[in-house]
């Protein structure tokens, strides 16, 4: 079971709406930093990852510090994370309009 234990709001940053934490009861771990982003009506979250910054262009390239070794498990992890993110993130954003 995936549990989104933390939401931060990103404002002005794009797609990027928000920072979550979460939480893999069946393995004991928390995935921290995950960013999610909406473009459309459409939400999706990526794994955390590390920002280097290109020597040759000045430009931020993100690099993945988790992968996993199936494209299906990937799918399967980032869809049941989204069911207990997308909650949250709702409720972040409707406390964030009423306060």
């Amino acid at each position: 079971m995936i549990e989104c234990i933390k939401v931060h709001l990103i404002k002005d940053k794009g797609c990027l709406i928000a920072s979550v934490d979460l939480y893999v009861s069946g393995f004991g771990m928390e995935f921290l930093g995950c960013s999610v982003f909406s473009k459309n009506g459409h939400r999706w979250m990526s794994l955390p990852s590390r920002e280097v910054i290109d020597k040759n262009d000045g430009n931020k390239k993100y690099f993945p510090i988790l992968k996993f070794n199936k494209k299906e498990r990937q799918d399967q992890f980032l869809k049941e994370a989204m069911e207990a993110i997308n909650p949250m993130i709702d409720k972040a954003l409707q406390s964030h309009q009423a306060g």
